[in-house]
Order: C-alpha cells, then sequence, then structure tokens
C-alpha cells in the first residue's frame, strides 16, 4: 500500500462544528486527519472512495466501528462494535491530554467484535479510545 498527500489545510473550531471541505479525494482508501497543534492530539477516519460494486466488502480493509452512544457520563457503559479477522490482535487504548490511561491487547475469536469501557471520572472532559487491529500472519 502506497501513502500520498493528497491535500493540507487549516480549520479553526469553536464551540460550533466546522465542516470540513475535502476537494480532492483518490480512488480506493482515504485517511483523513484532524491534529490539534497545540496539544498534539490526532483522531482519523477512513473514507472509501470507489464506484458501486467495484470493491467486495468484509476484507480487512473495510474495517468499520460504532459506538452505541455520541456522548457519554461518568458511569455510563460505552459499547464500541468493530469487525476484524477471527485471530487477529486488537490494542485498545484510552488516551487523554496525549498521554495514554489505559492499554490492553485482546485476541479476536469473531468477525463482530464489543469492547465494553466503564466511563470513568479520569476520561473527563475529553479522552479518546482507539483500536488497532493487527491481523494474523500466516
Amino acid at each position: 500500500m502506497e501513502t500520498t498527500l493528497l491535500e493540507e489545510g487549516e480549520i479553526t473550531s469553536a464551540s460550533d462544528a466546522e465542516i470540513l471541505k475535502v476537494s480532492s479525494l483518490a480512488d480506493g482508501v482515504n485517511f483523513i486527519e484532524i491534529e490539534d497543534e497545540e496539544t498534539g492530539h490526532s483522531s482519523g477516519v477512513f473514507v472509501y472512495n470507489y464506484h458501486y460494486g467495484d470493491k467486495k466488502t468484509g476484507t480487512i480493509e473495510n474495517l468499520k466501528a460504532s459506538t452505541d452512544k455520541e456522548k457519554y457520563d461518568i458511569g455510563d457503559i460505552a459499547k464500541i462494535k468493530y469487525t476484524a479477522s477471527i485471530g487477529s490482535k486488537a490494542l485498545v487504548t484510552i488516551e487523554k491530554d496525549g498521554k495514554i490511561i489505559k492499554e490492553y491487547w485482546k485476541t479476536l475469536t469473531s468477525t463482530e467484535n464489543e469492547e465494553t469501557i466503564v466511563i470513568e471520572k479520569d476520561f473527563f472532559p475529553n479522552a479518546y479510545v482507539s483500536i488497532s487491529v493487527f491481523p494474523k500472519v500466516c
């Protein structure tokens, strides 16, 4: 897989959400990353740009993840669902202020997976959960 920077820019946000306008996407998998230059925190999303019917679904490149809610309060249980190949390893990390405050590894025994995370006081005001999936190597 080859990585090419297609576009770079700057946005400024306040209390209202900002719409990110992307003018050029390559065919295939695109990764859009936003970085806070003050804190160094970054977040990203994969965008799949294929003509209808061009790409097989269910491959590791088409990793899908979702949460059960938009926002959580202290004591809530966050449920994060994601797909991955059986036998893959998942690294789950919780980050706040540029530091990893919790982490664990998990061997995946299903293609449909769920992490349940109790929301703790230390997670506020903003903590981020990342799930990195590493496919099983034959």
